[in-house]
């Protein structure tokens, strides 16, 4: 009876995983087909947005570089360049069409540079195609580890660096997401070392700072439920989800789809297992686990255990003249002793699954510990793809120096060599991702101009229907008349931003974007898009020069009503930024010459809560 009753159990728990298996594999397809997808629907538009659009005239063509071009994009000036490194399954500029990975951030500034670097390679391979990214050459990989991995020696060649005067005297500041600020280390590691053929003069003050987003510093328990199997950190699951993954990619590079490949590259094109090269037998002997990355363990996974990156750390250094910095993410919370998911709607649907797995995680108890003095509950808190305890700061074999900062003035002035971090509140693709395409939205951040307190479940249904929303948009109170807005797509967030006035309960809404780091307290809400209308002015007056010398005398002019300006109409209308510190003015004498004035009248439109004495808002309100 008791031996029925466990094979029932078994074969229960058996089910279950099948089940989990099934999902979370579905999840990640589907997510990636539809940002794989994203990116050739956008290209297709701009192909045949060009072919219809086409100008006739020759001499109207602009040369523009391509995004694959190999030509270096140097730094502007004597500031030194933005390096922005990805994370596992990233890509950089000029991969999978007009997608940015970091949110458009290389669009900014043409010093802000984001390599493409293998995808899954490890994270060995990674640091070392990053410095020929910079420096130019042909990638080598050391004869040592490339004969220990059994791959080709020299990968792809960069025959002009992105930045090729890159030494100590013009250092560079470099921003890793996940997987990639330990790149970032392992390539100053390298640089101390000397460890680039042909470049001996390297040393670790070529890396200005060190910036680290949701970075995996200590490994991950999510590579365990990946199917990372526990007890050595190195070898896979029969059956999970990373063993499909490693079929798949097997497959992708075996066929070798050269269209295809410039969209999306996993990076292992130097271990030549494509069907022109190794056949069918090739294939199969990849795939029954006999040769390639994932037979030599040259790929990511391993070293995002804790396993290995104790490992990869037992030789990273923290240098004193570097400055260091991270941003630790967690999407959970303990409620009644228990860590659970904080939210709901603020975690990306494909991440949601690992963040309440991974706050339940428990180390197989007949697995040894990954090392001495581990606990479960350290490794609880997480954002759905790496624990915040490994995200902080290096603590693994050894801790090195670190300062938790909860408001920036308490670490003025820096000190390099000591890791700088927060903790905030997100999932670990809140930094990345075009946000345009992807994702949820943590945009305006509100203040109210009233002196009574707002009942937060009343605003959301009042201005969802005034935004003719299809569900009730979320509305949190960070701190006291300070509000928080999240919503699902760009359009929303525009016509938010940049629609209004809004007004509820007669007091005007102040918003600003908000990139959800930094403390409200830094977020400048105190001015306010408005269309001011005048009267009075004399018909040649009505021109764009005299409306904007009068816009920016109320406040900063942004542009005039078309309309009215073209018909001459008596009453024009300027869009202007209103400061709120400022008076609202109903009538001023405008002295356009010593001899020349006239007097206009002003109406600010949609705005209400003016006191009427003072022509101050929120006075009394």
């Amino acid at each position: 009876m008791c031996s029925s009753v466990r094979k029932m159990i078994r074969l229960w728990i058996a089910a279950l995983q099948l089940s989990e298996l099934f999902v979370s594999s579905l999840v990640h397809v589907l997510y990636g087909f539809y940002i794989f997808s994203s990116a050739v629907a956008g290209d297709l538009s701009l192909a045949l947005n060009e072919l219809l659009f086409k100008p006739n005239n020759v001499n109207n063509v602009e040369l523009v570089p391509s995004e694959t071009s190999v030509a270096p994009a140097t730094a502007n000036g004597d500031l030194p360049p933005i390096v922005l490194v990805h994370g596992i399954f990233g890509f950089g500029k000029g991969r999978l069409g007009g997608l940015s990975y970091f949110a458009g951030a290389e669009k900014k500034d043409e010093r802000v540079l984001v390599p493409d670097l293998g995808s899954l390679t490890s994270v060995y391979d990674r640091a070392r195609e990053l410095f020929y990214y910079l420096k130019g050459g042909r990638v080598d990989y050391g004869e040592e580890h490339s004969k220990a991995c059994g791959h080709s020696r020299f990968g792809r060649l960069y025959e002009q660096g992105h930045y090729p005067e890159w030494d100590e005297d013009h250092p560079i500041h470099f921003v890793g997401h996940s997987a990639g600020a330990q790149v970032v280390r392992v390539l100053q590691q390298m640089l101390a070392d000397k460890a680039f053929e042909g470049h001996e003069n390297t040393n670790e003050n070529w890396v200005l700072s060190i910036t680290s987003l949701s970075g995996a510093f200590n490994g991950t328990t999510r590579t365990y439920l990946d199917g990372m199997q526990p007890e050595d950190g190195k070898t896979l699951n029969p059956i999970c989800l990373l063993q499909l993954c490693r079929i798949g990619v097997i497959i992708y590079d075996w066929l070798d789809i050269s269209w295809l490949k410039e969209y999306y590259n996993f990076g292992f094109d130097h271990y030549n297992f494509t069907w022109k090269k190794v056949g069918v037998w090739g294939l199969i002997d990849c795939l029954l686990g006999n040769s390639g990355p994932f037979a030599s363990g040259d790929w990511i996974l391993p070293d995002l255990t804790i396993q290995g990156s104790i490992r990869l750390n037992s030789h990273l250094q923290s240098f004193p003249n570097t400055y260091y910095f991270s941003y630790a993410t967690k999407r959970t919370k303990k409620i009644w002793g228990v860590t659970l998911p904080s939210t709901i709607f603020g975690i990306h649907p494909l991440l949601f699954i690992r963040v309440l797995q991974m706050s339940q995680w428990r180390h197989p108890p007949d697995a040894s510990p990954p090392y001495k003095g581990y606990k479960d509950e350290d490794w609880q808190e997480n954002d759905g793809a790496l624990n915040t305890i490994s995200m902080t700061h290096p603590r693994l074999p050894v801790e090195h120096p670190s300062r938790f900062v909860k408001d920036d003035s308490e670490c003025h002035p820096l000190q390099p060599g000591i890791w700088y971090y927060k903790i905030v509140e997100a999932d670990h693709i809140f930094f990345i991702v075009n946000r345009e395409r992807a994702g949820l939205f943590l945009l305006p951040v509100w203040c109210v101009l009233t002196k009574r307190p707002v009942n937060v479940s009343s605003l959301s249904a009042t201005i969802s229907a005034v935004w003719r929303l299809k569900e009730r948009v979320l509305i949190r109170e960070e701190e006291e008349g300070i509000l928080v807005f999240q919503f699902r797509d760009l359009e929303t967030k525009r016509h938010v931003l940049f629609g209004g006035p809004w007004y509820y309960n007669n007091a005007m809404l102040l918003l600003a974007d908000y990139d959800g780091v930094r403390p409200l307290t830094e977020v400048p809400l105190n001015s306010m898009e408005v269309w001011v209308a005048m009267a009075g002015l004399r018909v040649g007056m009505r021109n764009p020069k005299v409306l904007a010398r009068i816009g920016n005398l109320l406040g900063s002019f942004l542009k005039p009503d078309k309309a009215a300006l073209q018909a001459k109409l008596p009453v024009q209308r300027i869009r202007i930024v209103h400061d709120v510190l400022r008076r609202v003015l109903e009538r001023r004498e405008f002295w356009f010459t010593p001899e020349i004035s006239v007097s206009l009248n002003f109406q600010y439109e949609k705005c209400h809560g003016i006191c009427k004495g003072c022509g101050f808002f929120s006075h009394g309100g």
